[in-house]
């Protein structure tokens, strides 16, 4: 019964010169990185939680052994080793730089599963005197997500206009007028993401510790919250062929370092924004889709491809729901958790992970269009629009976003 392989992941940031560095010139990272990488461990090593995540059909790496050690004195010196299950090539896994249709629903399955499992109304379903929930609680941060405003700069909020237009205008400008519709103000989208970013910010992440606390605040949210990946990335998912498996197709997470409570659209927005690619996203010309500056990209764009994605992600959701007890029928369900709230977060995660995006991700990778086209070579060196389509795909929806809000 033992495995052929396993995965052995230590983490001690005090070994690696640059982190030294950061912890001298950005302490909040360095500390924040250390409580994420002890986040991971506590998660992984809490048996009763992953248990429910098997009986929930997701699955996570087994934990063979876990050792944490937490300096509170001095963060950079804390230390944490994991013997993991390994999701090995030779066991059929695989990874997979963006994620093709039946993939990119399987995965979307997989987190609506999770997101279901742990809502108030299933820990009252299991009547286990919230102690499942209790032990999450202790495990993983208060909210999940690391491009959270808790998490970053609070200069982040107030200079994505600035860097919008002086840095990505002049970048893009061709491609933003050979691959975008007229429409599609590009002028002046920084100036409006940033005039939205505290608010979608605070909507998109309402748990955080400076999120808004008021009761009718908190109450709006409450019956979504649960358990959220927090960086639900393609280089996070592992794949395999399965004819037992949604879609045909098994899937394992991995890297739970920015895993916390939240709303579980935040991470099929992450998906949809940052992990699939140009065809499932509506492009009939896939990856050649305006890697050339051409219009056939646009012209061929298929509007309803996007919405049938995060569409597959609520019905998931909600017959996950009924599944585990937590509504007695999906109509039931339907009315506990409405689509229409369910958009509404949608397009509030989607200008969320727009501004950490444009005001932080880009700057960071020198996003342009040739670097884009360059990054269709690694899985992990851009993390978030490998390819012009999707740069351009994000735009367009950022865009869109701003004038729904707008009209609302």
């Amino acid at each position: 019964g033992m495995p052929s392989t396993a995965f052995y992941k230590r983490v001690k940031l005090g070994d690696l010169e640059y982190a030294r560095t950061k912890a001298a010139t950005q302490p909040m990272k360095i500390a924040r990185d250390v409580k994420s990488a002890g986040v991971e461990a506590a998660f992984l090593a809490c048996a009763e939680v992953t248990s429910a995540l098997a009986a929930a059909n997701v699955r996570v790496p087994r934990c063979f052994g876990a050792e944490l050690r937490p300096d509170a004195a001095d963060p950079i010196e804390s230390a944490f080793a994991l013997v993991l299950e390994d999701f090995a090539p030779n066991n059929g896994w695989h990874q997979k730089r963006l994620l093709d249709p039946a993939q990119a629903r399987a995965t979307l399955s997989a987190l609506a599963r999770m997101h279901a499992t742990f809502t108030a109304a299933a820990s009252a379903a299991r009547d286990d005197r919230g102690a499942l929930q209790a032990s999450l609680e202790r495990a993983v941060w208060p909210a999940g997500a690391y491009w959270q405003p808790d998490m970053q700069p609070a200069s982040q909020m107030t200079t994505v206009a600035s860097t919008w237009r002086d840095t990505h205008l002049p970048a893009f400008r061709e491609a933003f007028q050979a691959c975008l519709p007229a429409d599609v103000d590009v002028a002046t989208l920084g100036e409006r993401l940033q005039a939205v970013a505290r608010d979608v910010g605070a909507a998109s992440h309402p748990f955080g510790l400076d999120a808004p606390t008021g009761a009718e605040t908190r109450g709006k949210f409450e019956k979504w919250r649960t358990l959220i990946h927090g960086d639900a990335k393609a280089a996070n998912v592992f794949l395999r062929a399965s004819p037992d498996a949604p879609e045909g197709v098994e899937v394992g997470l991995i890297d739970f370092q920015w895993m916390g409570f939240g709303l579980g659209v935040v991470d099929a927005a992450h998906v949809i924004a940052a992990s699939v690619d140009p065809k499932t996203l509506g492009f009939a010309d896939g990856d050649a889709a305006g890697a050339g500056l051409s219009t056939e990209g646009v012209g061929g764009f298929d509007e309803n491809a996007v919405p049938a994605l995060f569409a597959h992600y609520y019905d998931a959701f909600i017959g996950a729901s009924v599944a585990n007890g937590a509504a007695g029928s999906l109509e039931e369900a339907r009315r506990t958790w409405p689509f229409e709230e369910a958009s509404a977060q949608y397009d509030a995660a989607l200008l969320d992970f727009s501004r950490v995006v444009f005001g932080y991700q880009w700057v960071r990778v020198g996003a342009s269009p040739a670097s884009l086209a360059a990054a269709a070579d690694s899985y992990n060196k851009n993390s978030y629009n490998k390819s012009l389509p999707n740069a351009m795909w994000l735009v367009r929806e950022c865009d869109a976003a701003l004038r729904r809000r707008r009209a609302a």
